[in-house]
């Protein structure tokens, strides 16, 4: 049999009415944050398509015009495609070959990354808005 000390520490970790209702709004206030962060401002399917370069704008096309952009530098070579909406890759000497095996991208919230080339493909609503990096990242 258990005694009155035992039994009151049992009681301590025992969730009370209160205690399950704090971890139920919780739970739902982590989904609403999930929803809004899935379909929020930044997944927003752009119409530009920034290419920086060593972190600084290269060029800024329009996603609405097919063509193919190929730029040379002297880390290697990149090969963009825009097409049907979207920006890809399409070929690059880079050794991992990740930007190239990232397929094509239309939302702000997916960029295409060459970090041996140092080459960033981001997405834009518009033209007026640019890629801005911070000190850290430069």
């Amino acid at each position: 049999m258990l005694s009155d000390d035992q039994m009151k520490k049992n009681d301590l970790f025992k969730p009370r009415r209160s205690d399950l209702i704090l971890i139920a709004i919780l739970a739902a206030a982590a989904a609403l944050l999930a929803v809004l962060f899935a379909f929020g401002k930044g997944h927003e399917q752009g119409t530009y398509a920034e290419v920086v370069l060593n972190g600084q704008s290269y060029g800024i096309y329009d996603l609405k015009e097919d063509q193919t952009i190929r730029i040379e530098t002297d880390l290697g070579y990149n090969l963009i495609e825009i097409q049907n909406g979207s920006v890809s890759m399409k070929e690059a000497d880079c050794p991992d070959q990740y930007c190239v095996s990232k397929g094509a991208v239309s939302s702000s919230a997916d960029p295409i990354v060459c970090l041996p080339h140092r080459l960033v493909i981001q997405i834009l609503p518009d033209k007026t808005e640019p890629v801005s990096f911070d000190a850290v990242s430069e």
